[in-house]
């Protein structure tokens, strides 16, 4: 079946120093035009006609992973405990209080207010009597702030409606971070005071700095802390102030270009602040009234410190403590230190080979948020100077659910239907070294399978081994899913993280390649049996391997990607991400963006593999006329007619529903398993010639 058409248009892209790059598929940027809209319809059937002979072999069992129960850490307030879980039979996480004495009931379930509506962020007030909650409807990820009591009655809100923002209780207050357009159309935030019971018209902008995008807040009730941003990987500056009845004052700057990754907590010996300047793998240090670091906790020599947590002490004579969480590679350890002088006392031992997620204390104990590749996020506890996390349960605790054993590193399968992770070695042609992580069951690869390779490589994030349900479905069918540490992320620190962004940028798909190519040359894999997997900028790495080397690759699905890196800052948040890719405005950067960008990297004739695209209608992060131009590149430029648009509406770039995510992830599954020739392929698609099979035969 031939893939749909559309007309190619001769609009450019005006470049800095008269410089012009061709953008035939312009108008796919407008979902309004009548032509645009006929693409998309025919779009829908092609994907749809295609998607019925590929079957759902790993349905069912797609959806009994993604169902699985989750829990974050609890926090307390007031002698309230209050915590988000997803529960038996739930389709989004519920929130959950704990009045003292009495048992734990729903404070809110946001499918009360319909199927599409998720609870985005949720911050108890300090006596525990309220909490402010963000919901959003239709995966925009944006809502306004309502304040809740524990009736769940609105007794406050709507206020600031805006995507992404922080919060911070004070007495009688509260500071929030709304996100709001400029004059001239740019995205920026500022820090604004809300008084209970006041109108939003009356809210005080306590600080608004030119061109920042994000701001964390953090108060200990004496103290309030902001770190403040101008790009997920701009530089950092941190401001202090004095918590009052009401408001906050001497609200003032303390630490200028602090570090590209920066947290601060304030605490009763003064504020402690994580931060990458002059360390590129972090380190903890003390903030002096004078405005000097003072180091608490080194930079480690190969781990990468992530966040950290600081203990009151336990019981009079003991030490206050302070919990480090570090990535080592891919997985994560956690670490315990005198709080007093930073000294090591040991290492906090983890259920398997998985990410910590977050941290929350009450008292001294300490909660985990933890994830591997066989666990559903859970809380672990850790008790005051314990060497082990452990799961955790709320009490009463929940209905059992089954579950496997944790993966963990290098540790022998119980049984063919146990998970198992190794390390895999790989080096880039420049010699680096690149984390790569194989997940599969029963006896180690000998022979090629069908191979999923997924990576992120960007703003200095760890692709680290979460829980994935189509990964543990691919798998447990006798798949291989490998994670990869790909440079622009943050598994070696920030030198690995610029590394690969800005004029950097193509080191990303270099070492997906490099990664792809070692996992052939063990013989875990073939080309035709190799598919790339990649999300957000994920994807865009994805797609630039894609465009580089079409004949390595049997398939790729890219989610929400950035293709169209000449055009991104006009679309959907593009303009935040300037310090992480470039401004097209610039000659020199627009020079990068130019290199790295594979909507203008596709070449008719090239051999590109089948590509399954997904957009999600309510995304407000990466505009879907990315993908959609993408697609139509890849479809004038191949001949198999197996390029893919899958389109949803009422769902976003963020969190979506039980059944949802189950959809997805087994649409991403049948068609890697029809096109890789994959485990438990459905009947229809072995019944003829698998598109990368009729691509080789045919050289297109």
């Amino acid at each position: 079946m031939r893939a749909p058409t559309t007309r190619r248009g001769d609009a450019v892209t005006e470049l800095p120093g008269g410089h012009r790059a061709p953008d035939p598929y312009r108008a796919l940027e407008d979902a309004g035009d009548p032509e645009t809209a006929r693409w998309l319809a025919a779009q829908d059937a092609h994907y749809a006609a295609h998607r019925a002979t590929w079957g759902d072999g790993l349905l069912a069992r797609v959806a009994e992973l993604t169902a699985s129960p989750t829990a974050d850490p609890p926090v307390w307030a007031g002698g309230h405990r209050f915590r988000a879980a997803l529960r038996p039979g739930g389709e989004h996480p519920v929130l959950l209080v704990r009045p003292p004495g009495e048992p734990e009931r729903v404070l809110l379930d946001p499918a009360a207010s319909g199927p599409d509506t998720t609870l985005e962020s949720w911050h108890p007030s300090p006596d525990g009597r309220s909490v402010a909650v963000l919901i959003s409807e239709g995966g925009t990820e944006q809502g306004a702030l309502r304040v809740l009591d524990l009736d769940g009655s609105v007794v406050d809100g709507p206020i600031g409606r805006s995507r992404g923002t922080q919060l911070a209780w004070l007495p009688g207050a509260f500071c929030y971070t709304p996100l709001s357009p400029r004059p001239d159309g740019r995205l920026a935030r500022e820090v604004r005071l809300h008084r209970l019971g006041e109108p939003e018209e009356r809210d005080v902008t306590v600080l608004a700095e030119d061109g920042c995008t994000s701001f964390a807040l953090e108060t200990d009730g004496h103290t309030l802390v902001v770190v403040a941003s101008r790009g997920p990987s701009a530089p950092k500056d941190v401001w202090t102030g004095r918590v009052t009845e009401g408001g906050v004052t001497e609200l003032r700057p303390v630490l200028r270009a602090a570090g590209s990754r920066v947290q601060a907590r304030p605490t009763p010996d003064g504020v402690l602040v994580l931060t990458d300047d002059a360390a590129p793998r972090a380190r903890i240090a003390r903030l002096t009234p004078g405005g000097q670091l003072i180091d608490l906790v080194a930079e480690d020599d190969e781990a990468v410190l992530r966040s950290f947590l600081p203990l009151p002490a336990a019981e009079p004579g003991a030490e206050p403590e302070l919990l480090v969480v570090r990535n080592r590679g891919l997985v994560t350890e956690v670490a315990a230190h005198r709080l007093a002088d930073g000294r090591p006392t040991g290492l906090v031992a983890l259920p398997g080979a998985g990410v910590v997620t977050s941290l929350t204390a009450h008292g001294a104990t300490a909660f985990l948020g933890y994830t591997d590749p066989t666990t559903p996020h859970t809380t672990l506890r850790r008790a005051p100077g314990g060497t082990e996390a452990a799961e955790w349960s709320a009490e009463p605790p929940p209905p059992a659910v089954p579950r496997r054993a944790p993966a963990k590193a290098g540790a022998p399968p119980r049984s063919t239907g146990d998970a198992r992770t190794a390390t895999v070695p790989c080096r880039a042609p420049d010699g680096a070294e690149i984390p790569v992580l194989a997940l599969w069951t029963g006896p180690r690869p000998t022979g090629p399978r069908p191979l999923l390779l997924q990576c992120y490589g960007g703003f200095g994030v760890v692709n680290g081994p979460t829980y994935s349900p189509e990964a543990l479905a691919w798998v447990e069918a006798g798949g291989v899913h490998v994670r990869v540490g790909v440079r622009g992320g943050g598994e070696r620190g920030a030198r690995w993280h610029r590394a690969g962004n800005r004029a950097t940028r193509a080191r990303g798909a270099q070492d997906l390649i490099a990664a792809a190519r070692a996992l052939i040359d063990l013989g875990w894999t073939t080309p035709a049996r190799l598919g790339l997997l990649g999300a957000s900028h994920g994807g865009l790495v994805v797609a630039a391997a894609l465009t580089a080397e079409p004949r390595l690759f049997g398939a790729a699905v890219c989610l929400a990607p950035l293709a169209d890196m000449l055009r991104c800052e006009r679309l959907g948040a593009g303009s935040l991400w300037r310090a992480e890719y470039g401004s097209a405005e610039d000659p020199e950067q627009a020079a990068w963006l130019v290199a790295c960008s594979p909507y203008h990297a596709v070449r008719p004739g090239a051999g590109y593999p089948p590509v399954l695209l997904a957009v999600f209608d309510g995304d407000s992060r990466v505009h879907p006329a990315h993908a959609h131009k993408l697609c139509a590149a890849l479809q004038h430029a191949s001949h198999h007619g197996a390029t893919f648009l899958r389109r949803e509406s009422g769902v976003g770039h963020g969190r979506r529903s039980v059944g949802r995510a189950a959809g997805l992830a087994a649409d991403q599954l049948a068609f890697f398993s029809t096109v890789l020739n994959g485990p438990n392929p459905p009947g229809p698609a072995r019944s003829g010639t698998t598109p990368a099979a009729a691509r080789e035969r045919s050289g297109a």
